[in-house]
């Protein structure tokens, strides 16, 4: 009998050094494991980093485009309407000045209108910014949430190192095959990102250079008809 309960005794103190060796194990695998979870973390933080500086490049040179492109008609408006003046300004005596005020005060209104027109396009450049704004930071917010959810320290979570560590282990070992979250998976997807902010940039602009050309259009074709009034209404002549 006692020699059995030696035995026994024996038995039990081999399986706790074999039991406390696989706790060292998982000492061992999770020393393997972080450095490879921290590549991961710093090369994540360092692409979006830098996606963050490029965007603010981009957002940057996107608002200088649009106000140089404002100004680009705000000019070319007022150069028309100097040129109009001086079309009304250099009648003749003869012509009827009440006629020429009329001309006078719808060119004022035509420039108004022109105004008007210009304040809508800005308008519409500033939701459809911010609308892309949204959107391109939701789909950045998806890869930072991914970034911070990263964990390692929950693999012991509902597990003894002592009673159950090759469970940690196994956790451990999925933490690296797991291919929820890949490095180069997010660094394509950045590019895409960043792509269609570019692209969604673009055009927005594009459709400001439309707008505002139509507003020019419409102010040109009133001060086409303010030239034909001018000859036919008030009998002036075009200098």
């Amino acid at each position: 009998m006692k020699r059995l309960i030696f035995i026994l005794a024996l038995f039990g103190a081999t399986l706790a050094q074999s039991s406390r060796q696989s706790a060292t194990d998982v000492i061992r695998k999770f020393k393997e494991v972080a450095p490879k979870y921290l590549e991961i973390l710093e090369a994540g933080e360092t692409e979006l980093e830098q996606l963050r500086v490029e965007r603010s490049d981009m957002v940057a040179k996107f608002h200088d485009d649009i106000i140089i492109i404002k100004e680009s008609y705000v000019v070319d408006a007022i150069k028309k309407e100097i040129s109009m003046h001086q079309q009304i300004t250099g009648q003749p005596f003869s012509v009827d000045v009440t006629c020429l005020k009329f001309v006078n005060t719808t060119l004022d209104m035509n420039m108004d209108l022109a105004g008007a027109g210009f304040t809508n396009c800005i308008n519409n450049v500033d939701e459809a910014f911010n609308g892309m704004v949204a959107k391109y930071l939701n789909a950045i917010g998806v890869q930072e949430t991914m970034l911070n959810e990263l964990r390692l320290l929950d693999v012991f979570r509902g597990d003894n190192v002592f009673y159950t560590p090759q469970n940690i282990i196994d956790k451990l070992d999925s933490k690296l095959a797991d291919l929820k979250f890949n490095p180069e998976s997010m660094n394509e997807d950045l590019k895409k990102a960043k792509e269609t902010f570019k692209n969604d940039l673009e055009k927005i602009r594009s459709d400001y250079v439309g707008c505002m050309t139509q507003g020019e259009q419409l102010l040109s074709d009133g001060i086409t008809l303010l030239n034909m009034q001018l000859t036919f209404s008030c009998l002036g002549k075009l200098i």
